[in-house]
């Protein structure tokens, strides 16, 4: 997820409309970010980039509008640090109550990418009433009298102030190897993350297996895609079961069962589902029989997950590339298609018009990419595209 993966958010994702969030999705929009005369700041692709101009252990970015609100009780940072000094996100705010000073503390995380950082709020008595000063501020707390370099950054995707312990997701990619997102099993199968996927290995007979996730999925998302290679003869339906501060949930999309065809596109509708709002407790989805054949998995049955998207699309669709100058050419095209962006181009996946997945490739660090379709057959297909945390959904006619 800059997949964040999560520390992979993720996704990236959706929140609760209670809660405040900075995109920076404007280029030249600091959405009433500034800073002291130590950095520059620059809104560009989707990112809030503060440069140091020289040699500090302590630099603020302030907010100087009126959106955020206290009664929101966690901070959430989506951040890649550029200085190898850098150790602590603190927020620093005066409220109608008095002063604030609390922050997180983390491993110098430079070159690590995008990483999610969240202050808790909770414990401090003054976080009430109005604000009329508030700033994040970027920090060395190691007592090691590290001081920024001139020319080092610290980039931001998204600010977020909300009522979560951890920042809701909305999207699931495996794209780092050995990293579940969150997901796991019960005893009835064994979970691998490599090569972009999350293979859930069956290890024994069963008729239901689950495979289950934590409680930060976004339920303002009415509709979820599962991108996945059913490769048991025995399932013919994926469920989707949940718990939420509402209720009890329970929801599923029947298919032939398509052992054999690869990767498929399987959505399940929550629209009708009165329960799915609120807090999710408990979320699981069910690899079912529910043909009443009696038939049940056997071991080494596999299945296989590309992608999770729970979003408010009735067919599979994500966040715009436009800000990443995404294009693609020709159109028709009878042997290659040639992709080019602005940033790094991360995965490409193709789908003929039966949802069925007909090509997959990961880059690395590639702005341009050229796909060889001369074996295709004429016709209409999808292409996902994901660059950084945004993914978008593209036709294309193979002529």
């Amino acid at each position: 997820m800059k997949k964040i993966t999560m520390i992979t958010l993720l996704m990236i994702t959706p929140f609760l409309i209670y809660g405040q969030t900075f995109n920076f999705n404007t280029d030249g929009d600091s959405e009433d970010w500034s800073g002291f005369g130590s950095t520059t700041r620059d809104v560009s692709g989707g990112v809030l980039t503060v440069t140091f101009t020289g040699a500090f252990n302590d630099v603020p970015v302030t907010y100087n509008g009126s959106s955020v609100s206290t009664s929101n009780k966690y901070l959430h940072i989506l951040a890649d640090i550029g200085s190898s000094e850098i150790n602590a996100f603190s927020l620093q705010a005066t409220t109608s109550a008095g002063s604030v000073l609390t922050g997180t503390v983390f491993t110098k995380p430079v070159g690590s990418g995008f990483n999610v950082y969240t202050i808790d709020l909770t414990g401090q008595a003054n976080w009430t009433g109005t604000i009329s000063d508030l700033r994040v501020r970027i920090r060395n707390t190691a007592g090691d009298g590290g001081l920024t370099a001139n020319g080092e950054t610290v980039k931001f995707d998204k600010i977020i102030f909300d009522n979560n312990a951890a920042p809701l997701v909305s999207s699931f990619e495996f794209n780092t190897d050995g990293d579940n997102e969150g997901w796991t099993g019960f005893g009835s199968t064994t979970r691998v993350v490599s090569g972009g996927n999350l293979t859930a290995t069956v290890t024994g007979a069963f008729n239901d297996v689950p495979i289950l996730y934590g409680n930060n999925i976004d339920t303002s998302n009415k509709f979820v895609h599962v991108v996945a290679e059913i490769n048991s003869d025995a399932i013919d339906a994926i469920s989707l079961q949940a718990t939420t501060s509402t209720g009890a949930v329970l929801a599923g999309t029947s298919f032939s069962k398509p052992v054999g065809s690869g990767f498929n596109i399987y959505t399940i509708d929550l629209t009708g589902q009165a329960n799915w709002s609120g807090d999710v407790t408990d979320l699981r989805f069910r690899m079912r029989n529910t043909a009443g054949d009696g038939e049940l998995t056997v071991i080494g049955d596999t299945f296989v997950f590309d992608q999770i998207i729970f979003d408010n699309s009735a067919t599979l669709s994500a966040d715009s590339l436009e800000k990443f100058n995404f294009s693609y050419f020709p159109n028709p095209t009878k042997d290659r298609l040639q992709l080019s962006a602005a940033k790094s181009i991360k995965k490409v996946t193709l789908f003929n018009l039966l949802g069925q997945q007909v090509f997959t490739e990961m880059f690395n660090n590639q702005k341009t990419a050229s796909l060889n379709v001369s074996s295709f057959k004429t016709g209409v297909y999808v292409m996902k595209v994901q660059i950084e945390d945004a993914v978008g959904t593209f036709k294309f006619l193979k002529e």
